[in-house]
């Protein structure tokens, strides 16, 4: 519930500061043709809103009038910045580099969604873009990523099996918070131990303030198979 908080006040952040920011990347020239056009578009609606009163309070009103509606559906495509949604999508954009992107829940750590899912996608990495809950980049600069699954890999598994581990060790309650913690402590932390086996890798992350290990199973593309919790090993 938290994330989904931060993440809408995230959102709202972004939105509030769209204006300034598109502001501050116009040239002058860019800000002087806006203004001329919102003028001159005001004046264009006065005048065929007018029309329509006249013809209406006289008993003209008819097809003709239609012709006066259609500046008013001019005004959004006139404004409609087709460069601006092209550059959110990261295609393009000639004067919007400056605007930051919406963070995509999905994502932990400063990298794009898209951007992470072509790189899986160009090394030719078998995943469910659907199915993916989680994706981040790890220590070693390697994507990472949680997908639902099922009852043998993934979330599903995870939580099946390991969710009151997580509850007693960690004080997470929800898979939501389970997949998070697990793909933040991949970005944010190094682990003390990685290990190959005939399985795929295998991951441990130490916490030390609570006194607990985190294990992380994963496949050699760095698809996270499973994860749980356990007490620091004291010799």
């Amino acid at each position: 519930m938290n994330e989904v908080i931060d993440n809408t006040l995230a959102m709202i952040e972004v939105i509030n500061d769209l204006p300034a920011q598109i502001l501050a990347s116009m040239t002058p020239l860019e800000i002087a043709a806006e203004i001329i056009s919102a003028v001159s578009t005001l004046a264009d609606m006065a005048y065929n809103a007018g029309q329509v009163v006249y013809d209406l309070a006289n008993g003209t009103l008819g097809w003709h009038n239609l012709f006066n509606f259609i500046p008013f559906g001019s005004v959004i495509l006139r404004h409609f910045d087709f460069n601006f949604f092209r550059h959110w999508d990261g295609e393009g954009g000639n004067h919007l580099d400056n605007v930051p992107r919406i963070p995509d829940p999905r994502v932990i750590g400063d990298s794009n969604f898209d951007d992470l899912v072509g790189e899986l996608r160009n090394n030719n990495v078998r995943f469910s873009e659907d199915g993916i809950v989680k994706i981040t980049r790890g220590f070693d600069g390697k994507i990472y990523w949680l997908e639902t699954g099922n009852s043998a890999t993934g979330l599903i598994h995870i939580v099946g099996g390991h969710a009151t581990d997580f509850r007693k060790a960690f004080q997470l309650n929800t898979p939501e918070e389970i997949a998070n913690f697990i793909t933040l402590t991949i970005n944010s932390s190094t682990p003390v131990s990685r290990t190959v086996n005939s399985r795929g890798i295998e991951l441990i992350y130490e916490l030390p303030d609570v006194g607990q290990q985190l294990l992380v199973a994963v496949g050699t593309n760095g698809y996270i198979v499973s994860a749980y919790p356990r007490r620091i090993r004291t010799s």
